[in-house]
């Protein structure tokens, strides 16, 4: 059994409130991969059945656009900008993609763009899940 503690934060002026939840799974797909500078739609092997996904950590160092599934008719997009972390844990509502499309279809593979022309970008993927479902 894995767990993954997800923090949820907030801050002003001194003040803070700071909340961690455990999420408990029997499997992982997590991924560090590196997008190289000026790259369209680098092929990332990760899937995971959106049935049985638990917690879901997604970061870049630099903006980077996701598609799931196919890089030109993508099941779904998500736009990141650097160090803005992607964050879903289950009990949540529906997953859903940086523009609000829910997230139902599994993902079978990930399409990344980065636009920088100089820079290669790190992409962290913590995909928690329930193999039982």
């Amino acid at each position: 059994m894995f767990t993954h503690t997800f923090n949820r934060s907030w801050s002003r002026a001194g003040e803070s409130i700071v909340k961690s939840v455990d999420v408990l799974g029997g499997g992982e797909n997590n991924i560090d991969e590196s997008i190289p500078a000026a790259t369209t739609d680098q092929l990332v092997a990760f899937t995971a059945d959106v049935s049985q996904i638990k917690g879901l950590f997604i970061v870049s160092s630099l903006d980077v656009l996701i598609q799931t599934n196919n890089g030109s008719s993508a099941a779904n997009t998500f736009t990141l900008a650097a160090n803005v972390p992607f964050l879903w844990i289950h009990g949540d509502a529906a997953i859903r993609d940086t523009a609000g499309a829910a997230v139902t279809v599994d993902i079978t593979a990930l399409y990344v763009t980065n636009a920088d022309p100089d820079n290669a970008a790190t992409l962290q993927i913590r995909c928690l899940v329930d193999p039982t479902v």
